[in-house]
């Protein structure tokens, strides 16, 4: 998808090259960096190693990049979004493991990410109706996500397009986690 936003040219395409690899994974340790969290929980270094890894298009995930080109031409990868397939992995509202056979498709969403100096442009809302135009074309049915309250603009966003409140689907240890659906 192109857009003009702001006289740049906006681009949201898939992963799929090793440069795109290598510049999602300088992204998601930038992410990283500015989360200033123990990531470890999540298997964060093994995740960066392997990329893409579990969001690659043969486990059912899925990654995107957003690049911007400015007015000299130049273009910059400055965003990525992921999903990765959850059926079956998470617990429901009530707690219980979610039997895969009967419930929806489940993706999580995951490294919403857009450097700080391309922010204003909000490609993160491009980037999350884009993963979940992409999920839908998968098969998944329902999208979930965990962010933490302290990321207010990410929050806000999540709940300007639809998403709610839910019980934790699985155990994060870090504190003011908020987890949506």
């Amino acid at each position: 998808k192109g857009r003009a936003m702001a006289g740049r040219d906006i681009t949201i395409r898939e992963a799929d090259s090793a440069s795109d690899i290598e510049k999602v994974r300088q992204l998601i340790s930038a992410f990283y960096d500015e989360l200033d969290e123990n990531l470890d929980f999540q298997g964060i270094d093994g995740e960066l190693q392997s990329l893409p890894g579990k969001y690659s298009k043969d486990q059912n995930g899925n990654l995107l990049v957003v690049d911007v080109k400015s007015n000299e031409g130049e273009v910059e990868t400055v965003g990525c979004v992921a999903i990765k397939n959850m059926t079956g992995k998470i617990t429901d509202e009530d707690g219980n493991m979610e039997d895969a056979s009967s419930s929806p498709l489940t993706a999580e969403v995951k490294r919403l990410f857009v450097l700080p100096e391309y922010r204003s442009l909000k490609l993160g809302r491009l980037l999350m109706h884009a993963i979940e135009e992409k999920a839908k074309e998968q098969g998944y049915r329902r999208l979930i996500l965990d962010s933490l309250r302290r990321l207010e603009a990410a929050v806000a966003l999540y709940k300007r397009l639809g998403y709610s409140e839910r019980k934790p689907y699985y155990h994060n240890p870090l504190d003011g986690v908020v987890y949506m659906t």
